[in-house]
């Protein structure tokens, strides 16, 4: 973390991004900004912090905090007059050390409509401070479309560092179960979970919804977490129940989805589509992360067999989200086929309206993902 600008950490999740400002700023007198995406992230670093001696708060426009080792702050506030104003009067007092963008991927989705004042960001550089971004999930081919919205310079010109981010010692497979049963799968996959790994083991169930969330929670009568369930200091407190290892099961959306340090995590379960795979790879990315043998497991519900075998709408092994891998069709004759990428919708499309209709499984079975 010499003086040079603009550092790119790309790392597997629990690799130790955080380091790359939490150890520099432990030896400085000067001031870190922190910009993080989610609410249960930034209580999660302010924890760590100051578990540490880091002293750290989080931005509140109406008092400043002028003397903090570490300011966390959203991205929606970091662009505004007021932080402007803030870092201005930092840098005069000869105080900024850098500005780090946590969980920097998160710009690539912000061109469709989702978040677009991150767009700003790009503006820090005018900020004449060291510039550190981190993520786990940046695929090499996004590289460039990050160097574009961020304005940075070509890649060549800037420090970039790119660790090994695949995480061997979790297991990925995809269960499929009839969707008129969903509630009884879930409800026996995590009891069986939790006889597998008892406390302080963990599980966590992400749904695509707040509604689905809310009701897995009450049927395995554990604790949620979404965006709107309570106040940053509620979020603060189910968050902790997580990273303490006071509580089991956890069901949650994606508000929990990047960052939070739960060491004791060992199977995640995504119930439904998933719809983006850099959101899967940091969700799935919470199961073991103190390197001990975990699970990620994605329940795909298909429709029930019709009269003739065959479920409604034709549905056959493309719809399982394994993103390019070699599956082995568990109702089909054994012929393996490499299965399509999901973002790419129209090929998608297109594969499905050529290929011949599949016989649904007989019952529930699972496609493990090497």
């Amino acid at each position: 973390m010499q003086q040079k600008s603009p550092i790119v950490v790309i790392m597997g999740t629990g690799a130790g991004k955080s380091m790359a400002f939490m150890l520099p700023a432990s030896c400085s007198t000067g001031v870190t900004i922190v910009i993080v995406p989610l609410t249960s992230l930034r209580g999660n670093l302010k924890d760590r912090c100051d578990e540490v001696g880091i002293e750290c708060v989080e931005w509140e426009s109406r008092k400043p905090h002028e003397w903090a080792s570490v300011i966390l702050v959203t991205p929606e506030s970091a662009v505004s007059d007021g932080f402007g104003n803030f870092i201005n009067r930092q840098r005069a007092m000869g105080r900024l050390d850098r500005i780090v963008i946590d969980e920097c991927h998160v710009v690539l989705d912000s061109t469709g409509g989702w978040r677009t004042r991150m767009l700003a960001l790009r503006d820090l550089v005018k900020a004449e401070t060291q510039l550190v971004y981190l993520t786990a999930t940046m695929r090499p081919k996004e590289e460039g479309e990050f160097i574009r919205l961020m304005g940075l310079p070509p890649k060549e010109m800037c420090q970039w560092f790119r660790g090994v981010t695949t995480r061997k010692n979790v297991e990925y497979q995809v269960q499929m179960y009839n969707r008129e049963e969903e509630d009884e799968v879930l409800s026996k996959l995590v009891e069986e979970k939790k006889r597998q790994y008892p406390m302080p083991g963990q599980i966590i169930v992400y749904c695509d919804m707040v509604e689905k969330a809310v009701r897995f929670a009450t049927m395995l009568k554990c604790v949620c977490y979404h965006r709107q369930v309570g106040s940053g200091s509620e979020k603060s407190e189910l968050v902790r129940q997580l990273t303490e290892g006071r509580q089991q099961v956890f069901t949650a959306t994606n508000a929990l989805g990047l960052g939070v340090d739960a060491p004791t995590i060992r199977v995640v379960i995504h119930v439904g589509v998933v719809r983006k795979l850099r959101d899967y790879a940091q969700e799935s990315g919470r199961a073991g992360r103190d390197g001990l043998k975990s699970e990620a497991i994605i329940l795909r519900g298909v429709a029930p067999r019709g009269k003739n075998g065959v479920a409604p709408g034709g549905k056959s092994c493309v719809d399982l989200p394994l993103w390019g891998r070699k599956c082995a069709c568990p109702w089909g004759r054994g012929a393996e086929h490499e299965t399509p990428n999901p973002i790419n919708s129209q090929q998608r499309k297109k594969e499905e309206a050529t290929s011949s209709r599949a016989r649904l499984p007989p019952g529930a079975s699972s496609v493990a993902v090497a």
